[in-house]
């Protein structure tokens, strides 16, 4: 997705974990002052003037490991509070460049501000549009060719029935019969390509539709409400 939307997605995560900006301090005797984002077994990660720094929890003095404790406790509550929110939702149509996009939740389909959408939800979404598209070019083309081949078959004079030998009427028979065979061969090419342009028009409803089988799969994310609006949509989090 954009870079706009991922930093939404930043800004929507921020919201529900960042904690106030804190003086860490190291027992080499510097500080460095962040808001508290995560942590792991030995590191931590703070945001500092719109940045994420990785720190060693090692390299803390031991007077702040009790409030890295206590963030930490805060954290696992907090995961556990978004692990109860998450649930299995469908991405029913393709989101914008901020993420607006219908959802299929638990409870009914509402419309939304989606986070962290992985970028071949997009792609899938761009793949059934561009076949419609030429499912639509060749609906239209294979329809204007069979109305041409019925035209130009129903443009096929009767063949003359009677030969009168020598004169004006032995060139005009023979004229009459070379301009049907033109018209009956020409009525034949195009049911040809009316019947080519079918063809392949089949080929690609058939390729839409085994696309189409896969939409559940494709758009099935797992994914929670954030508890915050934009412009009267709720956003939603993909989880990472």
């Amino acid at each position: 997705m954009k870079i706009k939307l991922l930093l939404l997605g930043m800004f929507a995560f921020v919201m529900l974990a960042f904690g106030s900006p804190h003086a860490w301090k190291f027992n080499t005797g510097k500080n460095f002052e962040g808001e508290f984002i995560s942590s792991e077994a030995s590191i931590f990660t703070v945001k500092k003037d719109g940045k994420f720094f990785v720190l060693k929890i090692s390299d803390l003095a031991t007077n702040e490991l009790p409030y890295l404790a206590e963030l930490q406790r805060e954290e696992e509550l907090r995961r556990a509070k978004i692990s109860a929110m998450v649930q299995s939702i469908r991405v029913i149509d393709n989101p914008d460049g901020f993420g607006k996009c219908q959802i299929q939740t638990k409870t009914g389909i509402i419309k939304v501000r989606l986070i962290g959408i992985p970028k071949s939800i997009g792609e899938y979404h761009d793949n059934v549009k561009k076949l419609q598209a030429e499912i639509d070019t060749q609906t239209a083309n294979a329809e204007r060719l069979r109305l041409a081949a019925k035209r130009a078959e129903a443009n096929v004079p009767d063949v003359p029935t009677t030969v009168i030998s020598g004169g004006y009427y032995s060139d005009y028979y023979a004229f009459r019969t070379a301009e049907i065979d033109r018209r009956r061969t020409l009525a034949k090419n195009l049911a040809v390509d009316a019947d080519s342009a079918e063809g392949s028009l089949k080929k690609i409803q058939a390729k839409l539709a085994e696309l189409k089988s896969g939409l559940i799969e494709a758009n099935t994310v797992n994914a929670y409400p954030t508890g915050q609006n934009y412009y009267e949509l709720p956003y939603w989090q993909v989880k990472p």
